[in-house]
């Protein structure tokens, strides 16, 4: 995966069509132009859900070598954090999992407490979560705060 900066003169590639940035505009979004002189303005949200999706490849001659605005990364492995981090991420996503499985990660607060608490019964917990820890992170795995 490439990490990129939105920088004048990075380059897309979407499909055979190459769109360059050209500069960012008043209301933030990017100008991109193709080949063809076409232009279309879409946000850096917009432009990264693209890249994410496939749908965009940035060419990598396009990016500057003074080394501000690339650098080549590996995804982080989780178990490359410290145990402590990896069973509170652990602990979460199978809070998380359960809560999307029971059809309620879009509940009220109320609701989703009610089956946090079922979950952590479930699980054996003794230390319930709150739904904000479980959504925000901060889950603490040995005190009984969360």
């Amino acid at each position: 995966m490439i990490r990129f900066s939105f920088k004048r003169g990075l380059r897309f590639f979407e499909g055979n069509r190459i769109w360059t940035v050209l500069r960012r505009l008043a209301d933030g979004r990017l100008q991109l132009e193709d080949e063809k002189c076409e232009m279309k303005n879409l946000s850096e949200k917009e432009i990264l859900r693209q890249y994410v999706t496939g749908e965009y490849s940035v060419d990598e001659e396009s990016i500057h070598s003074d080394g501000s605005s690339c650098h080549i990364v590996v995804p982080r492995d989780l178990s490359t954090y410290p145990m402590e981090e990896q069973k509170k991420a652990i602990r979460r996503q199978e809070y998380l999992t359960r809560l999307k499985n029971a059809g309620v990660l879009e509940g009220n607060i109320h609701e989703l407490d009610i089956h946090i608490k079922k979950i952590a019964a479930d699980m054996g917990d003794s230390y319930a979560p709150s739904s904000s820890c479980i959504f925000w992170g901060n889950v603490n795995t040995h005190s009984g705060r969360t």
